[in-house]
Formats: structure tokens, sequence, C-alpha cells
């Protein structure tokens, strides 16, 4: 029954989490040496391009927990009745909750593109 509290825990089997963590750190550093080639180390579009990729870890995180703890309730044999009803609710609360995550990253324009915002000298700026 270990895989059963990977979501409520948020413990992933170690393969997995050093799948996440090293995918994670990989996109981290192209996106630094992306910014630090355009001289643009520590702006605020490399913060939110580097945000996005803890955001996307963090919901990868969230899906492989899911589905470690949908099989091992399968495998328990306990896949029926109230527990399985328990654990389907707290399923669907985890996902509204990375649902409204989502929303409020988009609110604050990550994955939105950048906008030409007009300086004050008349040139476009980002």
């Amino acid at each position: 029954m270990g895989a059963i509290p990977a979501e409520s825990s948020g413990t992933l089997p170690p393969g997995a989490e050093q799948f996440v963590t090293n995918a994670q750190k990989d996109e981290e550093s192209r996106i630094r040496g992306s910014y630090a080639s355009l001289g643009l180390s520590g702006s605020t579009m490399e913060a939110q391009d580097l945000a996005a990729v803890s955001e996307r870890a963090a919901a990868q995180r969230f899906q492989i927990a899911s589905t470690v703890t949908n099989q091992g309730l399968q495998a328990a044999g306990q896949a029926g009745g109230a527990f399985d009803t328990i654990a389907r609710f707290q399923l669907a609360q985890d996902q509204g909750l990375q649902e409204a995550i989502a929303a409020f990253s988009s609110a604050l324009g990550y994955g939105q593109g950048l906008e030409r915002v007009p300086s004050s000298s008349g040139a476009s700026a980002w």
C-alpha cells in the first residue's frame, strides 16, 4: 500500500522524483544559458520563465502522484466503496487547485508572450 499515499504526501517513488528533478534542472539551465547569451541574466523575463518551469514540474509531480495513487488503489483491490469515493474526491480537489494555480499564472501573464510597451522615449521596450 506504499503507492496509495503518494498524492496526499507529495512523495514520489525515488526514480520518478529524480526524473522530474533532472528535467527541471535541465530546463532551468537551458533558460539561464539563453538569457545569459542575450545579456538578460536576472531579468523579469528570465524569472517568469524559471517560475513557469517550476509550475510545470509541480504539475508533472501531481500527475505522477495521481497515477501512482490510482495504481496503488487498483493493486490493493480497494477501488470500490467508501475509500475509493474519498480518494477520488481528494483527486478532484487537487485537480481544482492545480487549475486555479494555472489560471492565476495565466492572469499574471506567464505563457501569454511578451508585449511591447512604448517607453517614455517613444522606442518600444519589452
